[in-house]
């Protein structure tokens, strides 16, 4: 069975290796977890989607896959919440979104590997106060949209900061051999001196600019 999928779903099942129990939240067409059971990487995938469309749609991809779960949630309002979780996956939604629904979640996760849309600074915030550990945070270029995958761990990797210049560029041992970094950080400069009289309107975004702006200007000094 040939899956096609995208760079970002591609991404985060390369992360995941030898798991009992995945829990892929907002799980729309079930790719990840048709590739996660394709290639023996978890014991027991769990799709947990809340709209109807989606939620039939990965009932319907996953028929014969014995091994992957469908439940119809809100987050995890219908799962049981005295199921150990070794991997949370979340992708294609905002930062506050997934913060929420981790929130509302009483299981014990080990790990979690996020891809939010935007706002991705809130990410290694939540991982800052909930006492995670980031073990990757990368760039992925997906249809020419750039995104963020981070990996919250409890036991592994770099302790997570709340400094305004982690919390919006990641940590510089972790970023800066990522070859789209530099991409990343283009675009994300061009976007914002494209907001028209940004330093007088929104200050906070211009401030996000500056940030950008010197990391960058580390990054080519680095590779000089």
């Amino acid at each position: 069975m040939k899956i096609m999928t995208s760079n970002r779903i591609q991404s985060i099942t390369n992360l995941i290796n030898n798991a009992k129990i995945v829990v892929d939240v907002g799980s729309d067409h079930a790719k990840l977890s048709t590739i996660l059971s394709s290639n023996n990487k978890a014991e027991t995938i769990y799709n947990l989607e809340k709209n109807d469309k989606p939620f039939l749609n990965s009932v319907n991809n996953t028929k014969g896959f014995k091994n992957i779960i469908n439940i119809k949630s809100d987050g995890f309002a219908n799962f049981d919440s005295n199921i150990e979780i070794d991997y949370c996956t979340i992708s294609g939604m905002g930062a506050l979104t997934m913060i929420d629904i981790l929130c509302k979640s009483s299981n014990k996760i080990s790990n979690i590997i996020l891809c939010p849309n935007n706002n991705e600074h809130l990410i290694r915030l939540f991982a800052h106060n909930n006492f995670y550990k980031i073990k990757k945070d990368f760039i992925v270029l997906d249809n020419d949209i750039f995104y963020s995958v981070i990996w919250l761990s409890k036991t592994d990797g770099i302790k997570a900061s709340k400094s305004k210049k982690n919390l919006y560029c990641g940590n510089w041992k972790l970023k800066r051999e990522n070859l789209l970094y530099k991409e990343f950080l283009i675009n994300k400069i061009k976007l914002l001196k494209n907001i028209d009289d940004l330093k007088r309107k929104n200050k906070s975004k211009y401030k996000e600019l500056k940030i950008y702006e010197k990391e960058l200007k580390k990054l080519e000094k680095k590779k000089d």
